[in-house]
């Protein structure tokens, strides 16, 4: 089961989010399937009296037959035992952008909006970042959001100046129209005079060190 947030906690520790991720990333195919069985068969999609929900695990076999019979498989695109063993390595990594903001108590910090040397993350990157696309294309529905909340087209960006590489990021939350989330990124600082020669060295200038919301 996903964590739950703690009486008094406002937000999940980085070992239960990662843990919580692992979990959404496992039932991803359950949900899939469930969806199918709620929009092709709207009886499902719906609550159901007494009388029928006696024969709920019946009307369950059924559609799933039909399903099974008449609906294209689903297909996971690159997940692999490989794959899984990738995300669980990564989810049990240490935290170092979060121990550098609880040392230096950095979210009452006021930051410097600059011109920053934010290094270019192509889709690939991103994708591989986020082991699939799920979050990648979630992109766009944030910033749809931030425009309408905020009316306002540009997004407030911190930078921490006397740290290159180093920034702050405030969005809204999904989940609570009032609450802001502080998104702290720490990445390779890019030249922004010589921009194209770091381009040719992807290593360098495509790699985040870390990040913390």
């Amino acid at each position: 089961m996903p964590a739950h947030l703690l009486p008094g906690q406002s937000q999940l520790s980085t070992e239960d989010a990662n843990s919580s991720r692992i979990v959404t990333k496992s039932r991803w195919i359950v949900e899939a399937r469930n969806g199918h069985l709620r929009s092709g068969f709207k009886f499902l999609a719906h609550s159901l009296n007494i009388q029928n929900a006696k024969k709920l695990n019946s009307y369950y076999l059924i559609a799933g037959a039909i399903l099974n019979r008449y609906h294209p498989i689903i297909l996971m695109q690159d997940a692999t035992v490989e794959l899984a063993r990738e995300m669980i390595d990564r989810s049990n990594m240490p935290n170092v952008v979060q121990a550098r903001i609880e040392v230096d108590n950095l979210t009452r910090r006021t930051g410097d909006q600059a011109l920053i040397d934010f290094p270019v993350l192509d889709l690939e990157y991103l994708s591989d970042l986020t082991v699939g696309t799920y979050q990648v294309n979630l992109a766009s529905s944030y910033i749809q959001d931030k425009l309408i909340r905020d009316n306002d087209e540009q997004f407030q960006i911190d930078e921490n100046l006397e740290e290159p590489g180093f920034l702050r990021i405030r969005v809204y939350s999904r989940f609570r129209n009032a609450t802001k989330h502080q998104v702290f990124i720490a990445y390779i600082a890019h030249d922004a005079e010589n921009r194209e020669d770091h381009d040719e060295n992807v290593e360098n200038s495509r790699i985040l060190v870390g990040q913390y919301y």
